[in-house]
This record gives structure tokens, sequence and C-alpha cells, in this order.
């Protein structure tokens, strides 16, 4: 009963697609049915193309830690605006998690990161650096980081964004990795952690302007630059 239902159904599309290809309302029925064809083929590479514009977000090479160790990852939007439309980045959850492998299975212990949400990460300007695209996310101050990391084993360190797009409305994922030093995936010298300041607005890369681990008693340390963000 099904099959024959569909067999009649396909029947009458194409009497019915027949039918309207007869028709010459608009002109030869080769010009219109072109345009129709060429209308369906451009809405699906439309859609396609949108759904491929998501948030293009960058992370800082290192993780940086101010001198009494309190860590933070600066963000970078590197999408720009395009005449109207938009680049910014919407709704953006940080997570930030140890990650360790046993057994072929994964262990993931959370990192408390503040804010956990923003709401806005403006797009890039084109012509020159500022700080109005990128954001420092911090570790919260009452978890010990440093020590965490000199103690605790694991693989790497995850950091993960969640954001979605101003124009498309699609949400995507930003995934940077810190790699414990001298583990097999890290590159030679790599240190996930460091001391320092961020060097400007709109920089991730390093170097970083340095500065020294604060130690009980220790009053010399320098503090951070007054145009850091934390």
């Amino acid at each position: 009963m099904l099959q024959d239902f569909i067999t009649q159904f396909q029947n009458f599309l194409v009497q019915a697609w027949q039918e309207i290809a007869s028709w010459e309302i608009f002109g030869k029925p080769s010009e219109w049915f072109v345009g129709i064809v060429a209308g369906i083929i451009g809405g699906y590479i439309t859609v396609a193309l949108i759904s491929m514009r998501v948030p293009k977000l960058r992370a800082s090479n290192n993780i940086v830690l101010t001198s009494s160790g309190a860590g933070r990852i600066k963000v970078i939007n590197k999408r720009r605006r395009w005449w109207m439309w938009s680049g910014d980045a919407l709704e953006l959850k940080p997570e930030l998690h140890f990650v360790r492998f046993v057994e072929m299975s994964a262990l993931i212990t959370p990192i408390p990161v503040y804010p956990d949400s923003l709401s806005v990460l403006p797009h890039r300007k084109f012509i020159r650096r500022s700080d109005q695209n990128d954001y420092v996310f911090r570790v919260e101050t009452n978890y010990d980081f440093a020590t965490e990391v000199a103690h605790r084993k694991f693989e790497y360190i995850r950091f993960r964004v969640r954001a979605r797009d101003a124009i498309s409305n699609y949400e995507g994922i930003y995934i940077k990795r810190y790699y414990k030093e001298g583990s097999r995936h890290a590159k030679r010298g790599y240190k996930p952690l460091l001391y320092g300041t961020f060097r400007g607005p709109g920089n991730i890369r390093e170097p970083y302007e340095r500065v020294r681990p604060k130690l009980n008693g220790d009053t010399a340390a320098m503090a951070p630059k007054p145009h850091d963000p934390a």
C-alpha cells in the first residue's frame, strides 16, 4: 500500500511539473526554468556559506601568570567587520580543564575561570591594533593555580570557548591546548606557564614582559604594567 501511494505521488509530481513547464506566462519555458534552478542553487550556496561562518577566536600561546601566581589567558576576536556585516562574537563561555589519560580514558578536572561568560567580544579594527577585540579571562583568585600545575599529574591544560557569530548565529568552539612542559607533544623548550604581562593590545604571542614570581616575604616583585588589563 505504501509503495503504491509513493508511486502515485511521484507520478503526480511529474505530471504537475510537466504542466508548469508548458506555461509560457514569463516567456519561453527555458528562460524562467534556468532562472528558477539558478535561484535554488544560489540559495543553497548562500546557506552553506553562512553556516560555515563561526566566530574566529584565538588564545594566547601561554598561560601568563602574575607575580602572585594568578593565571590569565588572553582571547582575541580576529574577525573583521565587512561593510554592514558585524564580526562580533556573542555569548562567550570559557572552560579550563586539566586533562589526564588513564587506561585510554580521559580524566578531566575543571579549573574555575572568571568570568564564566562574556556577552560580546567586538570585531577587529581594519587599520590598527586595539584592545577592543581582546579580553583576558582569569583563573579564580582563590584557586592556587601555580601550585596545582606544579604538583598535579596531567597531559595538558585545555582551554575551550563556545561563542556565536553575530551574523550567522551559528555556534563555534575554539580549543587551545597547553601541553605540560617536557611532554612528548610539547615543542622543545615550550613552557605552558610564564610569569609576565601581555605585551600590548591585540598581541597574544611572545615575548611577554616578564615579572619575577612573588615569594613569601618578597616585596621586590615587579607589578603589572599600566596597560595590562589585569
